[in-house]
């Protein structure tokens, strides 16, 4: 496909308050390629070698750097809260339980610790790529561009005589211009090395020993304090295109994107496919990508397999209450119901083990004509599984490969009270679980998205990293209920 195609293919389509960035591994050369797609502006590839921190004077001492220490730590993590699962029904004494709980709460630190290492040394200053664009001037992105430039100009240009000026990138400057007015020392810092780098491998050689960095910092950061743009807007959203060696990381609980509308797709043209598929999904929709769904259309799977006490006490009455819904209690669903459920409703609710993939095998699930919109609150009910020189496999997949505009899954193993409370909130906030005063004031309501309402139900969670992080959207970010 040439350039050309591409961009009438696939950027051209895009919303307008959408981000769409590729993430993918290069894991020979340890270097993490980030790709920024908007509509109307060519994207924007970045290489980020995942060590560099390491080469540097502000390197941590005795911190290993680089994509390896990232994964055995979240491994390691996921394996001592697996295994914490399990001995909870074991813990009979006080002093059992308060040692479970500090486990709990050491482990949910230790992830936080995790994700907020992946954004600093990982991406580093170029975080921002993840953020939808806020609004600016024309005015403003081009006296930006120039006092960068201009900055890495005097800096470079004494041993760098061929250089006759610095043109940066105008689709990187708009991005990196959501750092805002005051970006850390760290984040400047790797924009000051990146750009040098760049000039030296690009045939322009630099003498480092020669560069007055801190004078080059402190000139970056002036150009950054005369940044007077808003924020993004709330609504904006991010949708993260994430390779098969990292995906099973909660890339939406980075602190960049915490609080923010964030979905996930393997590949460009499953989002593709999203978006021109959204007016035809259900009669009445026109807008491209977004999807509603009636609030009367709903079908559940609660405790199929009758050991979900708990979870089937939090819910029976609220699910059953609905007199149009129609679900399944303490009941294991046949093949044939899942088909049902999935084929004739716009939403699928199952609280259960796992995704429900013992009900109905993945190849039926992927054959099925369409798909509703899907809640699967299952353990790991959204982890996909390794595939060596294979795409992974998965549940998620299966589902998004029927058509389901969405899914909401978790990534790994979670605990039943906390799940159930992030998944009252979901409802409720979302709209599919309304009280009678959420009826009467029902037009006076701002509907959110379905990737709004997980994002915000993630902090009703206890071990809001932990447990929070583990439910993730699959699919568009533009769901919603009427």
């Amino acid at each position: 496909m040439t350039p050309e195609l591409f961009q009438r293919g696939f950027i051209e389509k895009l919303p307008e308050n959408l981000v769409v960035c590729s993430l993918s591994l290069d894991s020979e050369r340890d270097d993490l390629y980030l790709t920024r797609m908007t509509k109307d502006s060519n994207p924007v590839m970045v290489k980020l070698p995942l060590g560099r921190y390491g080469n540097r004077e502000s390197a941590e001492e005795g911190f290993e750097y680089g994509s390896r220490n990232i994964f055995c730590t979240f491994s390691d993590l996921m394996a001592r809260s697996k295994a914490s699962i399990k001995k909870a029904g074991s813990c009979s004494t006080k002093q059992d339980k308060m040692r479970w709980w500090e486990e709990r709460a050491t482990l949910d630190k230790q992830l936080e610790t995790l994700l907020f290492q992946i954004e600093s040394t990982g991406l580093g200053g170029f975080k921002c790529l993840l953020l939808p664009s806020s609004p600016k001037s024309e005015t403003e992105i081009s006296e930006f561009r120039k006092s960068l430039g201009s900055a890495l100009y005097r800096a470079t240009s004494p041993k760098s005589s061929n250089i006759s000026s610095m043109e940066i990138n105008r689709e990187l400057c708009v991005a990196l211009m959501e750092l805002g007015s005051n970006p850390s020392d760290s984040d400047v810092e790797d924009i000051m090395f990146y750009f040098l780098d760049s000039l030296h491998y690009g045939g322009n050689p630099i003498d480092y020993g020669e560069i007055d960095a801190d004078m080059l910092s402190a000139e970056i950061h002036l150009a950054f304090e005369k940044i007077h743009s808003p924020p993004p807007p709330i609504d904006a959203s991010t949708v993260l295109l994430i390779d098969k060696q990292l995906q099973q990381l909660p890339w939406e609980s980075l602190p960049v994107l915490r609080g923010r509308p964030v979905t996930r797709l393997p590949t460009l043209s499953f989002l593709r496919d999203r978006l021109e598929l959204a007016p035809s999904w259900r009669e009445n929709q026109s807008r491209m990508g977004v999807y509603t769904v009636n609030q009367t259309r709903i079908s559940y799977v609660l405790n199929p397999d009758g050991d979900l006490v708990g979870t089937e006490r939090n819910f029976r009455d609220l699910l059953s209450c609905q007199s149009n819904w129609q679900g399944l209690v303490g009941e294991r669903p046949t093949e044939s119901d899942m088909k049902d459920f999935l084929c004739n409703k716009d939403v699928f609710i199952y609280f259960g083990h796992n995704g429900g993939e013992q009900y109905i095998r993945g190849q039926k699930v992927r054959r099925l004509e369409r798909s509703a919109v899907a809640l699967l609150m299952g353990c790991s009910s959204g982890y996909l599984q390794d595939g060596g020189e294979f795409d992974p496999t998965g549940t998620a997949l299966n589902f998004l490969m029927a058509g389901s505009p969405a899914l909401v899954a978790n990534l790994w193993d979670v605990t039943d009270k906390d799940i159930d409370r992030f998944s009252v909130n979901l409802l409720q906030e979302w709209g599919l679980l309304r009280s009678s005063s959420d009826l009467s004031g029902a037009e006076c309501q701002e509907s959110k998205s379905l990737a709004q309402c997980v994002t915000s139900s993630r902090e009703k969670c206890t071990f809001k990293f932990l447990n929070g992080a583990a439910p993730v959207v699959y699919g568009v970010p533009w769901v919603f209920v009427r």
